[in-house]
């Protein structure tokens, strides 16, 4: 259960809890959804600042997670659009980051999970977020779609089209290992 009164009065082991809780799956969304290790470190910094001084607004009509996605997908978005330039993120890097973050990492990356993540890198911002909400993040259309403020339909558009992207790219970059993935 969540701690949300002991976080509303902002006693300190509830918010060791919250950070220890969700920074690595934050992180993890985040360096996917900006493509930069630095900007993603920046945004979850301010995201979990923003929701640390917002604590009472929080009305738990959604869980804990849900609600500090939410704050983190508006940080991306602002952080995005001051370094309104693509920036790439090394392959070193990411590789880092989703070998030792998130509920997907239990064994040694194989041939697959690094020209996955790479075919992810090379999507649209718009894509890659909602192939990080739905895989990585493991979100629902439904919840995707209250996260961004879009209709279920153009949630499921964007993921029909992520899909299509992604295989497209694999197909080019290495067939035999995604043949039969979508």
């Amino acid at each position: 259960m969540e701690p949300i009164e002991a976080l509303k009065r902002r006693e300190e082991a509830a918010i060791h809890w919250l950070v220890d809780s969700f920074s690595d799956r934050l992180l993890k969304a985040a360096t996917l959804i900006l493509s930069d290790q630095h900007l993603a470190e920046d945004a979850v910094q301010d995201c979990f600042v923003d929701a640390i001084a917002n604590l009472e607004s929080f009305r738990g009509e959604s869980s804990v997670y849900t609600w500090l996605y939410t704050i983190l997908l508006r940080r991306c978005y602002q952080l995005r659009r001051k370094n309104s330039q693509q920036l790439i993120l090394s392959t070193e890097v990411i590789d880092g980051v989703l070998t030792r973050q998130g509920t997907h990492s239990s064994g040694p990356d194989t041939e697959a999970d690094w020209v996955f993540r790479n075919a992810v890198k090379k999507l649209k911002y718009k894509y890659r977020e909602v192939i990080v909400l739905f895989y990585y993040a493991e979100f629902s259309i439904n919840e995707i779609a209250k996260l961004l403020g879009a209709p279920e339909g153009t949630i499921k558009n964007r993921l029909y089209r992520a899909r299509r992207q992604l295989r497209n790219v694999l197909e080019k970059e290495d067939g035999h290992v995604f043949k039969s993935a979508f």
